[in-house]
């Protein structure tokens, strides 16, 4: 008869793994009968096959979406970096590590359980989960990298703001057109047009700050598809621009 008991438990991690998993096997079709659980441990009963399939699939859950942003954390504390840049970092690897498949995580489960029914979370993570470790860490290089983008980019925002802000306006009003496809049109009061392939709208911004005019009025009808383009021009321009959605 397939019946049989099975265990997972923590030492280390500060998190709530009865609670965690219980969500977690609510959450699968064949839920497991659940005989105690606390903040470092759960014990359910195996009654048939589809109840291991849950199981498996609800520990590699806690694994790769629950812990991993303990995991994360403890790489990223070591970063020279302030609090809040942690935290931007912290966000992003998460949603990084979001994409990480479960199955080598529940085959590797899969296999433990063949061999015992009490699994320790510490232990697994360090021995049977080198690849997902590996991949962790480069969730973490990606988000920091991203970080250093971004913040030359609001320094070059900052540059690019304060050079508008020091110039004279040499024409009255820009009107610019974000059209759907992604492209935009700049007119301005002598109804002369201009139309961009926006991509990440440089050329725009630059035609912008060497113009210089006094206001300019965005309409947005690109659906999101300008969003990066209109970031920049509500940056630089700050009270200069009328932004419409």
């Amino acid at each position: 008869m397939y019946d049989r008991v099975c265990a997972v438990r923590t030492q280390q991690y500060e998190a709530d793994i009865g609670k965690l998993m219980r969500r977690r096997l609510a959450a699968e079709e064949h839920e497991p009968q659940i005989l105690s659980s606390d903040k470092k441990s759960i014990e359910i009963r195996l009654k048939k096959p589809a109840h291991t399939e849950s199981w498996l699939s609800a520990v590699s859950g806690l694994l790769l979406y629950d812990l991993s942003h303990l995991e994360l954390a403890v790489r990223i504390d070591a970063l020279p970096v302030n609090l809040r840049e942690k935290q931007w970092i912290l966000s992003k690897a998460a949603k990084l590590s979001r994409g990480l498949e479960k199955r080598a995580v529940q085959g590797e489960l899969a296999a433990f359980f063949t061999e015992t029914d009490a699994l320790n979370l510490e232990g697994f993570v360090r021995f049977r989960m080198q690849n997902v470790q590996l991949a962790w860490d480069a969730c973490v290089r990606q988000a920091t990298e991203e970080l250093l983008l971004e913040k030359e980019y609001r320094k070059l925002i900052g540059i690019l703001s304060a050079f508008v802000r020091m110039q004279k306006p040499r024409i009255d009003c820009i009107y610019i057109i974000l059209n759907p496809d992604g492209s935009c049109t700049l007119t301005d009061d002598m109804d002369m047009r201009v139309r961009y392939a926006c991509d990440k709208g440089d050329g725009v911004v630059s035609l912008l700050v060497g113009l210089a005019p006094e206001r300019i009025t965005v309409y947005d009808l690109s659906g999101g598809r300008s969003d990066m383009l209109t970031d920049v021009l509500l940056r630089v321009f700050e009270d200069r621009v009328k932004y419409f959605k």
